[in-house]
């Protein structure tokens, strides 16, 4: 339970092998369970639960921009005391939502191949995760509400 709030930005592939969307205790890398994982959503409903956020998120789909039948659904939490925003890498139709990207970074590096980590996402990159983190600087960060004068981050 964190003395104050914290903006959260999960991004997550429903093809990701390595750690399953769903609840799970399997791995890409490992064939025996090693443990329970939280799935990502039930992980972000509770950050947004120790935000203050309304229980249920708003939903919306993006265009699959690419082409290569990934496409992001987003569910973000409102009226929160820190932002709570789920980025999913789903499979868009015809294909499965569970057909989604793997273990990448969004327009990362395929590292190992799609069979073992997933697909990876083309249809933005890292700087979309960069701008949510960015816009965090205006909220104060301090119980006493001090805030920088200048951005403290830099790309």
């Amino acid at each position: 339970q964190p003395q104050r709030p914290v903006a959260m930005l999960a991004v997550h592939g429903t093809g990701d092998p390595c750690w399953r969307y769903g609840e799970s205790d399997l791995t890409c890398v490992i064939t025996t369970p090693v443990g329970y994982k939280v799935g990502a959503l039930e992980s972000a409903a509770g950050w947004a639960q120790r935000n203050g956020c309304t229980a249920d998120p708003d939903l919306g789909v993006e265009e699959d921009v690419d082409g290569n039948g990934i496409r992001t659904a987003t569910a973000t939490w409102t009226r929160c005391r820190a932002p709570v925003e789920l980025l999913t890498l789903e499979g868009a139709p015809p294909s499965a939502p569970s057909s989604g990207a793997g273990h990448t970074y969004p327009d990362g590096h395929q590292y190992l191949p799609v069979d073992q980590i997933g697909p990876t996402d083309r249809d933005w990159t890292m700087e979309r995760v960069w701008e949510f983190f960015v816009a965090q600087q205006s909220r104060p960060l301090f119980d006493d509400g001090f805030e920088p004068a200048a951005p403290v981050l830099e790309p």
